[in-house]
């Protein structure tokens, strides 16, 4: 319009009626011939810049197809990736098997092509053992002494596959996690497939495939490499996870084979979703633990350091994070305002801070009244169903969470088990390989630990006001949870830094630089399997059998036997009794006590050659030795000696006498409680005139019940301030 009135006024008056219509019909002539001229142009270049715009979209769009970025951006607007898809011939079957100069193809085989094969890199060596390593241990070579054989894909028919397997063909069981997702295409030009192909796909893949994932559970599947790994997929998508084992026969069934050390595993030759267990004759649901049911408290003093770097530990695992309620647990009022600052720079993830009340009490009693708040707030405050208590000095390993969220439902299945633990008390370098392996232990391994309300209602009542040597001694000793059991990794889940200070562990003491070389496992969320193998009566089962396989020797023939005569195939069994225990645990190289046995029975290796040992505690492995070799109480006669009397002046005064052996029979708080009224609990103590009540008043153990598992109890023993415990045998 300024164009218009410009026009207009530019032109001169005119006194007639008719020549004004006349000029004003000719300057709108011009103003629309123009105002055309100028859409016409402004239309061409708002045309030229969409064109631009769009083409650098599509080429950015490209780019980011061709590193598989591109699937994060639609998940996050809740749409579905589907690529192009594309078929193969469905009478092609793959098989994983190794490279060997004498592997032939069988005759029925359709031809293929046979491709010149590069050399394949270190990284995609893997160890596999024999088929006979996977199912019986006394052929299970450890993994250090494993040979390397490389992978590679051949086709056969359905028909021909046990042919084509060979002596050692590989068999892979695929994992299924729902609503995960696995980033990143493992080629550029990967395209939809089903489910079979994409999963050979992956395999010819190597080890940079980390898996497969679909739009359902079956079809739009693609090779993935796994950035991010199994992360949560709002358009519900499902994804595939791998675990690869040798077989000799190519047959198929599952096998509920537990795992054992050294490269011993479970053979499951079937695609076993996570939230599934395998049974014998069907298949039972279990659910991995879902959000609301459990909370996770670090169990924190005033070190900011390990606290910030306990967090951070457990931060990464955001995926499996969101299903639990994060506390952090303060006992130090003066360190608050700096412990709770560092709570307060994670942004993202909601923590709770709980204050303990300050009290006067020496360390060991303090620690103990700590973790006797966290359980109590845990599960009559916050009412959780689960709860898993760590402490700042641990860091964790990648699949923690994971590990504790599969393990749950076997604390609610199985009456014969109370917690979870995520370390191994015997996890030492060269013992400890198998990170899938789990096993049962009936000595509470603590450093990490998860139980279930309802046992807490079993031992709040109980916990004692002066845990003489710790709250994790009494809860071994004098909870009344002995007939129950763990659940613990052979590679530990947690990892004990070398902290300045400690209460039991200092910086730089030999108890920390072991605890500092112990292994942690590396394994990733979603690769433990079928763990119905843990439950009472499949693991005994399968003890059983490893015992009845084993060669029985003394120990000196142990010590004698060389290199030639014992290789890490070779299972020996050693009866023992806790008297000769130290010596086997300087040459085994495993901790003062028989830390992780189940029922007497505890599995090693022989430091020289790898062999399997299966130490068995005479006294107390009825399960796997035969009458002959076990060790009865032979004494006619348990009571109490006069306070600060010996049990050879008991036996004396009673005509009979001691023998030192008899005692550890009677070393345990279920002999203590029926003859002595143990009012503030039964503990652990060190001392040889163990098992004893302590009488007399104004002690932090007075009026409780002790015994050991240190030092060996002799006859001769006596403290003026407790009364023992003593079996006396009739004299000869």
């Amino acid at each position: 319009f300024c164009s218009r009135g410009s026009l207009v006024a530019s032109m001169p008056h005119s006194p007639t009626a008719a020549t004004s219509r006349r000029a004003r019909s000719a300057a709108q002539t011009i103003f629309q011939r123009r105002l055309r001229t100028v859409a016409l142009k402004g239309l061409q270049k708002i045309t030229l810049g969409v064109a631009l715009v769009s083409v650098l979209s599509c080429l950015l769009l490209m780019g980011r197809m061709l590193r598989g970025d591109v699937e994060g951006d639609f998940r996050q607007l809740g749409l579905a990736w589907a690529p192009v898809t594309h078929s193969l011939p469905r009478d092609l079957k793959y098989r994983v098997v190794p490279a060997s100069p004498a592997l032939k193809p069988p005759q029925n085989a359709p031809s293929v092509p046979a491709p010149a094969e590069p050399p394949v890199p270190a990284k995609l060596a893997v160890q596999v053992p024999t088929a006979a390593a996977v199912l019986d241990p006394r052929t299970a070579p450890p993994v250090d002494a494993q040979p390397e054989i490389h992978r590679r894909v051949t086709t056969a028919s359905r028909d021909d596959r046990k042919a084509a397997a060979g002596p050692a063909a590989i068999i892979c069981d695929w994992h299924q996690h729902t609503d995960k997702y696995l980033g990143e295409f493992l080629n550029k030009e990967s395209k939809e497939t089903t489910i079979e192909e994409a999963r050979m796909t992956c395999l010819d893949g190597g080890e940079q495939c980390r898996g497969v994932t679909c739009r359902t559970e079956i079809q739009g599947c693609t090779a993935r490499l796994g950035t991010p790994y199994l992360a949560f997929s709002p358009v519900h998508e499902v994804s595939y996870t791998a675990d690869c084992k040798a077989t000799s026969d190519g047959a198929v069934g599952p096998s509920s084979a537990p795992v054992f050390p050294g490269g011993f595993s479970v053979l499951q030759r079937v695609v076993v979703p996570v939230a599934h267990v395998q049974d014998k004759n069907k298949t039972t649901e279990r659910r991995l633990l879902g959000p609301g049911r459990a909370g996770i408290v670090i169990v924190a003093h005033n070190k900011v350091p390990e606290l910030k770097a306990c967090l951070e530990s457990l931060l990464k695992q955001r995926d499996d994070l969101r299903y639990f309620s994060l506390v952090v647990s303060l006992d130090d009022p003066p360190s608050y305002p700096k412990m709770e600052a560092v709570v307060r720079k994670v942004r993202d993830v909601s923590i709770s801070i709980w204050h303990k009340k300050a009290e006067a009490l020496k360390p060991v009693a303090k620690i103990s009244e700590h973790f006797r708040f966290v359980l109590k707030t845990s599960f009559e405050k916050q009412g959780w169903e689960y709860a898993i208590f760590l402490e700042t000095d641990l860091r964790v390993a990648p699949d923690f969470l994971w590990y504790f969220r599969a393990t749950a439902p076997l604390l609610e299945e199985d009456p014969s088990l109370f917690c979870v633990s995520a370390w191994n008390d015997h996890g030492f370098r060269g013992l400890a390989s198998n990170e899938r392996r789990l096993f049962r232990t009936d000595y509470f391994p603590g450093l990490g630990w998860m139980i279930r309300k309802e046992t807490w209602d079993k031992v709040k009542s109980k916990w004692p006001d002066y845990p003489s040597t710790g709250w994790d001694h009494w809860l071994r000793h004098g909870s009344g949870l002995q007939t129950r059991e763990c659940i613990a990794p052979e590679v530990s889940r947690t990892h004990h830094v070398d902290q300045s200070t400690g209460t039991n562990v200092k910086k730089g003491s030999k108890a920390a630089k072991l605890l500092e070389s112990m292994p942690v496992s590396k394994l990733r969320p979603g690769n433990l399997g079928d763990l119905s193998y843990l439950r009472h009566d499949a693991y005994d089962a399968q003890l059983q059998k490893l015992v009845k396989g084993a060669r029985q020797l003394t120990f000196s023939q142990l010590k004698e036997l060389r290199n030639l005569n014992a290789s890490s195939s070779s299972v020996f069994l050693l009866p023992y009794v806790r008297e000769s225990y130290s010596n086997l645990a300087k040459f085994f190289r495993l901790s003062g006590q028989p830390r992780t046995s189940h029922r007497g029975l505890l599995i090693t290796r022989d430091p020289r050659h790898a062999a399997v040992v299966i130490l068995v505690d005479q006294r107390l492995g009825k399960a796997y030795l035969p009458e002959n070799l076990l060790w009865k109480p032979k004494a006619t006669k348990v009571g109490k000696a006069n306070p600060g009397e010996s049990c050879d002046g008991y036996c004396q005064r009673l005509g009979m006498k001691c023998e030192a052996s008899e005692l550890e029979f009677i070393n345990n708080c279920e002999a203590m409680t029926r003859e002595f009224p143990c009012e503030k609990s039964c503990g652990h103590q060190v001392g040889k005139e163990l098992p004893a009540y302590v009488h007399v008043t104004g002690r932090d153990t007075s009026l409780q019940c002790l015994v050991t598992d240190d030092v060996i109890s002799t006859c001769k023993a006596q403290q003026p301030f407790s009364t023992r415990l003593c079996a006396c045998v009739p004299r000869r």
